[in-house]
């Protein structure tokens, strides 16, 4: 969580999180899904903490899942954009 805007960016997970459940029915299913190139540091890490800021809520099913975790490594610079 040391990368630059890490802490408000979770911050507006949770935030983004709350209030989508606060519109929704009981039985919906709200997701949220982070991403980021590789998607093993910093989407793992916020997934996770942004689960951990919500469990304490009993009524809640929460679930951090980790897609790509076990995906082999992309070579460097396989993510960019052609020049």
């Amino acid at each position: 969580m040391r990368t630059p805007g890490a802490q408000a960016l979770l911050a507006a997970i949770v935030t983004a999180a709350y209030q989508l459940l606060a519109q929704a029915d009981d039985d919906t299913t709200v997701t949220i899904a982070v991403g980021c190139g590789g998607g093993r540091h910093r989407a793992p890490v916020l997934a996770s903490r942004a689960a951990a800021h919500m469990d304490h809520l009993d009524e809640l099913r929460v679930q951090a899942v980790h897609r790509d975790l076990d995906e082999e490594l992309l070579p460097a610079g396989a993510g960019e954009a052609a020049a």
